[in-house]
């Protein structure tokens, strides 16, 4: 492959996950979650990877740096920062913070742009069937992560299968592509369908595993 066909994949995907952001912000308004709280948000792109493969979905962070605490990835925060400076992102309440570990982080609630802006891309998407897949999954994970306790989502998410694989330590690299096309979380996920009664849908086995962290969180609190 040469460098420019290189480089423009590369761009190629940047465009999509910039494009899945945008998407992923209106699943969170339509879930009653917007504005969204900048952890968080990384919070939402790390699950939406690592499910997107019980939706026949190829992830396009296919590998995650491990840090301790709940996913946080500078890349994404680089395309964030560019959507904003575009303006179709709204960013507000931007300040900076020191985690635990003594780096620095962005903070800032984020909502989706005006829709003048946004709402042509949108559309765009729907032209493409993973796209329209990816759609459905930011949309299911947002409603199922609207459905717990506003106190509980950091705990429950960072309970996640594959960011809190024991055998991976903070540091490590974390595959949410597996040679099977899987990760550690959309396994889990469905194994719900092994004790169902009934087809369980892409949807019901993603509500079922983040219902299933939040049990576990409970527990252990």
């Amino acid at each position: 492959m040469s460098y420019n066909s290189e480089a423009h994949q590369k761009e190629g995907v940047r465009t999509l996950r910039n494009a899945r952001l945008l998407s992923l912000l209106q699943a969170a308004r339509d879930a009653g979650i917007s504005p969204v709280q900048s952890t968080r948000f990384h919070q939402l792109v790390y699950l939406c990877n690592a499910l997107a493969p019980i939706w026949d979905v190829v992830p396009l962070t296919k590998e995650l740096l491990k840090l301790y605490g709940t996913p946080y990835d500078a890349g994404l925060q680089d395309d964030i920062d560019r959507l904003v400076a575009a303006g179709l992102i709204r960013a507000r309440d931007l300040h900076y913070f020191q985690t635990d570990q003594g780096s620095w982080q962005v903070g800032a609630l984020y909502a989706l742009g005006p829709a003048a802006l946004t709402d042509p891309i949108l559309r765009m998407l729907w032209a493409f069937p993973d796209e329209r897949e990816s759609a459905k999954i930011a949309r299911e994970v947002c409603l199922a992560v609207s459905a717990l306790p506003a106190e509980w989502i950091d705990r429950v998410l960072s309970l996640d299968v594959a960011y809190a694989d024991p055998r991976f330590s903070p540091n490590s690299v974390i595959s949410l592509l597996d040679s099977d096309g899987e990760n550690g979380s959309s396994r889990a996920a469905e194994l719900f369908q092994d004790v169902s009664d009934k087809e369980l849908t892409p949807s019901e086995q993603a509500g079922l595993y983040i219902r299933h962290l939040f049990r576990i969180a409970s527990r252990v609190a």
